[in-house]
């Protein structure tokens, strides 16, 4: 028997020996002190990581000059964010779901931290400083950056495939080199790390509850039930994946820098009071996530990068553009100047609440679907396959070159379709006296809807009017001569 005990306690001494002390970083708020504790640059950045969870030591030391590996970065992103919801990994050759590891890495690559190359992952390489920049551009979802705004000797060793990422992270001055180098091949060890996330977040909310009072600079919230309440905060505010299907409430919060918001549920992120946000990123990597502005909030800008579910904004807001693909938005009792569709085969929803002054479907939004219950001044598509459905008001039109195929069912619509333009649709429309029916080639429909064919007009400084049921279009066109007994 004893031997045996001897020998159970022999394998789980040799288990917890292979796991990497980043593990076991708990996320207490006491203080903990280390032997080996430098006196240098990195003394507050690794007491930080440490008191938020980020890092942990083991036998009193803390070790800043070891190197980070793949997968403890991954672990000390995934704490840091709070996510819990884990991707499917499995198709990766070098991580096993008996690895200490598993988790972390599963949990970074629903995060979109994390991509791999050649079927792999390589959990247990050292993280070179690149690598970790890329990491953490994507985790904060910072805008990719074409051009370096600070000099660096060594800026073209970095690799192609990382570059606007690494330089995103530089421009935002989350890292500053040393002797004028960044060194971005080398390793990054855990002193240098936790000073990058030091330099990135100066306050994590771990804890449920209200805050009146934050630190300068940008603010993590990484659980559900928040209020932040009449408070400046003067850089990013981050509301994390751990945030769940919860909710975070702004009220009367001015946030100078952005709100990414990666957390939050279908009554989730509620701005009130006279609360001012300029710019708002939607990135929840999953589920629905809705954007309340109450009151006399103010937004200017919302983004979504979300590729995973629903996006609903409510509302009054200035311009809100969709970026991510295959989604479905709903604008729901909210008032907005702009939307601007980016993004390929999503499904915006103006319900019976809402109005919006203007909705520009980019040339690359191949496959929208719009559909007005509510109302919309104009719409303007320069990208094929458009649908515009719905019993609502759609005042104007415009399908523009590239708008080959758009399908337009709205009633009571001015409908402008630019020369070269090909396979548009119309509203169907009842016979005329003059003729055994209307299509998408005539030149009329009834209900008050101008409607303009390219098969029978060229575009010139001449002007013809169209009279279609009481109400009248004007285009700048001749009439072609295949068009001449229209």
């Amino acid at each position: 028997m004893i031997k045996k005990i001897i020998a159970i306690f022999m394998a789980i001494m040799m288990v917890f020996g292979t796991i990497p002390i980043d593990v076991f970083a708990s996320n207490s708020k006491e203080p903990a002190k280390f032997e080996d504790m430098p006196e240098n640059w990195s003394r507050a950045a690794l007491e930080n990581a440490v008191e938020n969870g980020l890092l942990s030591g083991v036998d009193g030391k803390i070790m800043p000059n070891e190197k980070l590996t793949r997968a403890q970065m991954a672990t000390v992103i995934t704490r840091a964010f709070g996510a819990k919801d884990k991707g499917n990994i499995s198709k990766f050759s070098d991580v096993k779901a008996s690895d200490w590891f598993y988790d972390s890495m599963s949990k970074a690559y629903k995060m979109g931290v994390i991509k791999g190359s050649n079927n792999k992952l390589n959990p247990k390489e050292p993280i070179t400083r690149q690598e970790a920049f890329v990491m953490i551009a994507r985790a904060f979802k910072l805008e990719p950056a074409d051009v370096l705004n600070k000099s660096f000797e060594d800026t073209d060793q970095i690799s192609d495939w990382a570059k606007e990422e690494v330089y995103s992270v530089i421009n935002n001055e989350y890292i500053q080199g040393s002797n004028g180098k960044i060194n971005p091949k080398g390793n990054i060890t855990r002193a240098e790390f936790a000073q990058v996330f030091y330099n990135i977040v100066k306050e994590y909310i771990q804890t449920e509850g209200t805050y009146k009072n934050l630190a300068k600079g940008n603010i993590m919230v990484s659980v559900p039930n928040v209020i932040l309440k009449d408070l400046t905060i003067e850089g990013d505010l981050i509301i994390g994946d751990g945030v769940g299907e919860g909710d975070v409430t702004l009220d009367n919060v001015k946030v100078r820098g952005r709100m990414v918001v990666r957390g939050g549920g279908e009554n989730s992120i509620i701005i009130k009071g006279n609360s001012d946000i300029s710019n708002i990123i939607v990135a929840k990597v999953d589920g629905v996530v809705s954007i309340k502005v109450q009151g006399d909030a103010n937004v200017e800008i919302i983004y979504i990068d979300d590729e995973s579910d629903d996006v609903n904004i409510e509302g009054q807001i200035g311009n809100l553009q969709v970026i991510a693909s295959g989604i479905i938005v709903g604008a729901i009792d909210s008032q907005i100047k702009t939307i601007d569709i980016i993004g390929k085969n999503s499904k915006v929803i103006i319900d019976k609440d809402s109005k919006v002054e203007n909705i520009n479907i980019n040339k690359e939004a191949v496959g929208i679907k719009l559909e007005v219950v509510g109302i919309a001044d104009k719409v303007t598509t320069q990208a094929p396959n458009t649908q515009i459905t719905g019993k609502g008001k759609v005042s104007k039109v415009e399908v523009k070159e590239g708008g080959n195929n758009a399908k337009i069912e709205t009633t009571n619509t001015k409908i402008q379709v630019d020369k070269g333009v090909t396979g548009v649709t119309l509203p169907p429309t009842p016979p005329s006296p003059s003729s055994s029916g209307g299509s998408s080639s005539g030149g009329s429909s009834s209900g008050g809807t101008t409607v303009v064919s390219v098969s029978a007009i060229s575009v010139s400084p001449e002007t013809l009017t169209l009279t279609a049921g009481g109400a009248t279009g004007t285009i700048t066109a001749t009439v072609s001569p295949a068009g001449a007994t229209n």
